[in-house]
């Protein structure tokens, strides 16, 4: 199928590339100088000669209107020349675009445009508190059962969801880590992206929920999960890792410590268009209700976040709070 598909989009690209010649042909043309000549035979007629160099007999002198040349050199002509010429390179452009989105879906025209702009691979990991863990918990799972990500749209709706959901969460936030890569291409960035994901993914053993694409699996979580833990040593808490690839270039998130450039990051992530978001990918860990996971647990597992700064923190208390623009 996808041979078939090739060679349709080579044959098509053909024929375009054929029409457009003769399309541009009067363009061309057009962009050239032109010239005229009037000629007559040679010595006759009284009066009106003229010496030429050297004495060597009468040379008829040229009238005005008859020697003026056809090239339009006013800066009318010039504008109508430079039009042609970019209404040429335009149906260029427009054929190219045209024959890569049939035979290769558009890969090439996202590939130019992340060489050109030179997109980002985010991560931004929240720690919170006890007081907003279960709410957190049954909203990502809510996020994770109800969108099919094979859809450019619903891959949207799980970066604003997973977004609100940690900036609703503020007030529980007690420690973070956030990085930003510009890789130099779109394959180094998928492969970064996936390394990334697989690490988030490490962390834990047991994947009681999983979303792929359009595939969701859930699993029960292990009976001897939480006698197999010790009690959690300050209350139950929850990490969430918010990563994603876009073709939009992006500041890094800031010092992690202040939590006023952790929500700025998160703004600026939540302003991604759907045509540059390349990939969304939400983590989080204990997933299971009342599992064993404290300040014991985040050290060991997440030694890269460090304590969010409390007097930077706008809203205080235990509770997943509303975001504004939430979907």
């Amino acid at each position: 199928m996808n041979g078939a598909r090739v060679a349709a989009g080579r044959a098509l690209a053909v024929a375009i590339v054929g029409l457009l010649l003769v399309i541009a042909a009067p363009l061309a043309a057009r962009a050239q100088p032109t010239g005229g000549s009037a000629g007559g035979p040679w010595g006759g007629g009284a009066g009106g000669g003229a010496l030429r160099p050297g004495g060597q007999g009468p040379e008829v002198r040229p009238d005005r209107a008859t020697s003026e040349t056809l090239l339009d050199t006013s800066p009318r002509g010039a504008a109508r020349a430079v039009a042609g010429v970019a209404l040429l390179v335009l149906l260029l452009i427009t054929a190219a675009g045209f024959v890569d989105a049939v035979a290769t879906g558009g890969r090439l025209r996202r590939a130019l445009f992340w060489r050109l702009r030179r997109g980002s691979v985010v991560a931004i990991s929240i720690a919170l508190d006890a007081g907003a863990r279960d709410e957190a918990q049954e909203r990502l799972a809510d996020l994770a059962g109800e969108h099919d990500l094979t859809d450019a749209t619903a891959r949207r709706r799980l970066l604003l969801g997973g977004g609100a959901l940690l900036r609703g969460a503020e007030g529980s936030w007690r420690r973070a880590g956030a990085m930003a890569e510009r890789p130099p291409s779109e394959r180094a960035a998928e492969a970064r992206f996936r390394e990334l994901a697989a690490r988030a993914r490490g962390r834990y053993r047991d994947e009681t929920i999983r979303r792929e694409g359009a595939t969701l699996r859930v699993a029960p979580a292990p009976a001897a999960a939480s006698s197999a833990l010790p009690p959690p040593a300050a209350g139950g808490a929850m990490v969430v890792t918010l990563l994603v690839a876009s073709a939009r270039r992006l500041p890094p998130p800031g010092e992690p410590r202040d939590a006023r450039a952790i929500r700025g990051a998160l703004a600026r992530l939540e302003r991604i268009g759907r045509a540059q978001l390349r990939a969304v990918e939400v983590v989080w860990s204990p997933s299971a209700a009342g599992e064993p996971f404290g300040e014991t647990e985040v050290d060991a597992l997440y030694p890269e976040l460090v304590e969010v700064e409390p007097a930077t923190i706008e809203a205080r208390g235990g509770s997943l709070a509303p975001a504004a623009g939430a979907p």
